[in-house]
């Protein structure tokens, strides 16, 4: 996991064409760097920023967690989720529940309770045979992409999500879904 850090030039004449051509030639530079241990299972995926820690699908290795307290000095602060039956790659945080989602998982759940070990708490019934795509949730609602549509769960009992709909029909593939508030949008062949 890498930070970088936006560099803009200062320009002191605002007016200077040549001080504005340089202001336009901002960079990026790398300031940080955090490395999993070697021998960690899996190569890190999607990343997901949650206050000070940043969580990152890691295949067959489970989850990766970072520290971001420092932006400069990243921390791994270990894995967790791993099985050999399953990968996860993409997960999105609701409250102190995170729902993890990869290649023959379905959607896990896990408690953040104890956020230094976060503890599998359960899994979401999977309605339709096929691996979920992505993950999104607004209010109250999980959204769960897949080949096959949108499923929607609804989150009363955050560790025991329950499924109450499908947004897209069979055969119609739920490519991305995105969500606000009360609202979720997928993403299908057919557009939005």
């Amino acid at each position: 996991m890498a930070g970088l850090e936006r560099r803009v030039p200062d320009v002191k004449h605002p007016f200077d064409a040549a001080a504005a051509a340089e202001a336009s030639n901002e960079t990026w530079r790398l300031v940080s760097e955090a490395a999993r241990p070697d021998g960690a299972k899996g190569s890190l995926k999607s990343l997901l920023l949650s206050g000070t820690d940043a969580i990152a699908g890691a295949g067959e290795g489970g989850l990766a967690r970072f520290s971001l307290a420092d932006p400069s000095k990243p921390a791994h602060l270990g894995d967790f989720g791993a099985s050999p039956e399953y990968a996860l790659d993409t997960a999105v945080r609701v409250g102190g529940f995170l729902y993890a989602r990869g290649w023959k998982a379905g959607v896990r759940v896990f408690d953040l309770a104890d956020n230094a070990k976060p503890k599998l708490a359960g899994t979401a019934p999977q309605l339709l045979d096929d691996s979920p795509d992505d993950l999104a949730a607004g209010e109250g609602f999980l959204a769960v992409g897949t080949d096959a549509g949108a499923i929607l769960y609804d989150l009363s009992d955050p560790a025991s999500p329950d499924p109450v709909s499908i947004v897209a029909g069979p055969g119609e593939s739920a490519n991305g879904v995105a969500a606000r508030r009360f609202h979720v949008f997928v993403t299908s062949e057919r557009g939005l």
